[in-house]
């Protein structure tokens, strides 16, 4: 009488083990690009939030913020607004609310491609723009223009994201 053997023979185990390798070659290109897409997408709602106070900040006191670390400054009727002049009582602010962001007030999202907080202001075109005081974004307090302090490109269009 033949006694049957139980388990997998090794050419079984080899197959098995070439097939789960073939699914990993397949999958794991697709997952690298999504922790820099996830960065991308975060980047540009941040800029966003950042470019709509700006923009609200403009219309209720007829200038641009100083620095955007005035975003976040608590309601006030004084003229001098961190280090922005405004009009007497045209503030509205805070334009940002405090999340753990950057500044005093904590209140300017952070760009989450900027790991260190004392990157060195960068040139641009001939112009040193300066960043705000953790090194996060670009801004040009005339013109109230703000840009990623990153140099890189987005992974969908190539766009640079000093365009964004």
């Amino acid at each position: 009488m033949l006694t049957q053997r139980r388990g997998f023979t090794l050419i079984e185990l080899m197959i098995v083990i070439i097939v789960i390798a073939i699914l990993a070659l397949i999958v794991i290109p697709k997952l690298a690009g999504a922790s820099k897409k996830a960065k991308e997408s975060t980047m540009v709602a941040n800029l966003g939030m950042i470019r709509n106070a700006l923009e609200q900040f403009n219309a209720d006191c007829g200038t641009y913020p100083t620095n955007l670390n005035d975003l976040g400054v608590a309601t006030t009727t004084a003229t001098t607004i961190g280090a922005s002049t405004v009009p007497a009582n045209s503030y509205k602010g805070p334009y940002l609310r405090p999340q753990g962001g950057l500044g005093a007030n904590a209140a300017v999202p952070l760009n989450p491609f900027v790991a260190s907080r004392a990157t060195a202001d960068m040139e641009v075109t001939g112009t040193t723009y300066a960043r705000d005081d953790t090194k996060h974004w670009f801004y040009d307090s005339a013109s109230g223009k703000v840009w990623s302090s990153y140099w890189g490109t987005t992974t969908d269009t190539n766009t640079g994201y000093s365009t964004l």
